[in-house]
């Protein structure tokens, strides 16, 4: 292996991409982020940030791929960091006025006793949304005391886990 791609120079190559995007040199700074995946194909930093800069570049389809290997390489989220990924491919994917059954855009998002209900039964266009819905209930509830903070990160989690599987599914389905 080179030395520009060992693993342990994965935050440098991050770090020089950041730098390089605050620049404008988006291109540059893509090929620093995409070293980082190649150091480590599950360093969630190499995808998210490359995520960033194909958004800047315009690249759409690129940017959602990259957000989604992030969430399914990033150990445990966040509510900030699922937040914001989550408003950014509900931002980037094409939205549709009623989600179609068996679509990737109908998608589990809320369950009850194990039972999944899909997210357009409950009227939401897509997971994102639902999963940012259900995400600001708990959010409120956890603000109020009403919820711990052991079960305020187990419901991130289990968020996190759902828009996984949901991504890990439908991964082979173009995003239209």
């Amino acid at each position: 292996m080179e030395p520009s791609v060992w693993p342990g120079h994965a935050g440098s190559w991050n770090n020089k991409g950041i730098c390089l995007r605050k620049l404008g040199r988006l291109e540059e700074a893509l090929a620093c982020h995409q070293k980082v995946v190649a150091c480590s194909a599950l360093d969630p930093l190499g995808w998210y940030n490359s995520a960033l800069v194909q958004e800047d570049l315009g690249r759409k389809e690129d940017a959602i791929n990259s957000y989604e290997n992030f969430l399914c390489s990033v150990p445990a989220a966040s509510h900030e960091q699922l937040k914001h990924v989550l408003e950014r491919l509900q931002d980037l994917k094409p939205k549709t006025q009623e989600p179609q059954p068996g679509s990737p855009r109908c998608a589990y998002a809320v369950r009850e006793e194990s039972a999944p209900i899909q997210a357009g039964s409950i009227g939401y266009p897509d997971i994102e949304t639902a999963i940012l819905e259900a995400l600001k209930q708990k959010s409120a509830l956890h603000e109020a005391g009403e919820l711990s903070d052991e079960a305020y990160r187990g419901a991130i989690k289990e968020y996190q886990t759902m828009i996984k599987e949901h991504i890990q599914k439908n991964r082979k389905q173009p995003h239209e």
